[in-house]
């Protein structure tokens, strides 16, 4: 082989190897969720879940103009859609889709919260990172 040849398959290899590297990494961490409470009331009784990850991850009170951050395994692609469940003061549960069907991998959910009807209803603005 020439040494043109083996420069070029090293370096294949190494890109291979890096690009894998980068992908498995990025799929391991999961999907950074910040929820932000942008109203003048305390949230309670919120359950983030996906229908992959079967366990939500419940949070029990969010103090007003406050946000709080947490690590969720969304799932796989092309399998699933994201859900907010919001118990209300009357005893309602109301589900929220945040993102309907996940085609690709995400590395951040930011939900806000900007405010809540009297009839317990959440209104919300959702963005998503790459």
């Amino acid at each position: 082989m020439t040494i043109k040849r083996i420069v070029l398959i090293l370096f294949l290899i190494i890109s291979v190897i890096l690009l894998a590297t980068r992908f498995l990494s990025s799929i391991d961490q999961g999907t950074t969720i910040t929820i932000r409470n942008q109203t003048d009331q305390c949230l309670k009784d919120l359950v983030f879940v996906s229908n992959a990850n079967k366990e939500g991850f419940n949070i029990s009170n969010i103090a007003p103009q406050t946000a709080i951050s947490f690590q969720y395994d969304i799932g796989g692609f092309n399998e699933n859609a994201v859900n907010l469940q919001y118990i209300s003061e009357l005893g309602d549960i109301k589900n929220y889709n945040i993102i309907g069907y996940v085609y690709e991998f995400y590395s951040h959910i930011y939900i806000d919260i900007i405010s809540i009807s009297p009839e317990g209803k959440l209104n919300i603005k959702v963005e998503t990172l790459k």
